[in-house]
This record gives structure tokens, sequence and C-alpha cells, in this order.
């Protein structure tokens, strides 16, 4: 399929799901399909046939190995992704998503002054 023609980056390619399978290593077209919706990649329909944006397809594939570098490397995560992955819209639509479920822990504890504080906390844990 044709890049689109208003820009030059490949991130906005559409791929048929035909192009898709090689690149997450299914065979077949049912198994790419049930491999883009359990990733949350709905195929939009281009001259009747099913086609999906490059990018979400490489969110999908590198999410994991960004959200690895995050995890064994907290302080220094975004210049190693940033020294692999080359393009800047895929780093960035990652460390959104990527931010999006870190959760913040509470830094302060919670000291009960009586007896019903006590069962309150009791009843959270």
């Amino acid at each position: 399929m044709e890049n689109n023609s208003t820009t030059n980056d490949d991130s906005l390619k559409l791929l048929t799901i035909n192009e898709v399978a090689p690149l997450i290593r299914r065979k077949g077209w049912q198994a790419t399909k049930n491999w883009l919706k359990s990733k949350g990649i709905t195929p939009v329909m281009i001259t009747n046939r099913p086609c999906v944006y490059k990018i979400n397809v490489d969110m999908a594939l590198y999410y994991p190995l960004v959200k690895g570098i995050y995890k064994s490397n907290p302080n220094n995560w975004e210049s190693l992704c940033r020294g692999i992955l080359k393009n800047e819209a895929l780093f960035q639509l990652l460390k959104n998503q990527l931010e999006s479920e870190t959760h913040i822990l509470p830094k302060t504890k919670v000291i009960p002054r009586d007896e019903s504080d006590n069962e309150l906390l009791k009843r959270f844990r």
C-alpha cells in the first residue's frame, strides 16, 4: 500500500493485514487479526481492505522492550530508549503510554488516632 502523500514519515504508513503478518511473525489472516485485536489495534477500511497504521503496530511491538528498560534503568531509561528508537513520534507515544500506567505510591504513613481508625484501616488493607 502506498505511503500517505502528505508526509514522508514512515510511521503514518498504512499496512494491510497481510503486510502486518510477517512483522509480528504470524501466519494467516485470522491469526494476525486476532493479534491486532489483543493489542487493541482496530483496523480501518481503506478501499474495502482492512489496514492499520504502522506506528500502532510498532507501539505494540516495542512497548514490552521499553517497559523492561524502564524497570531495569529507571534513572536513564529515556536516553537508552532514544538510542534504540530512531522515530521521535514513536518514542513520545511509548513514553506517554508508560507514564499513564505508572502508579504513584503514597509517601506518607497514616497513624490511627483511636480504635475506630484502626478498624477502618484494616478494611482498606
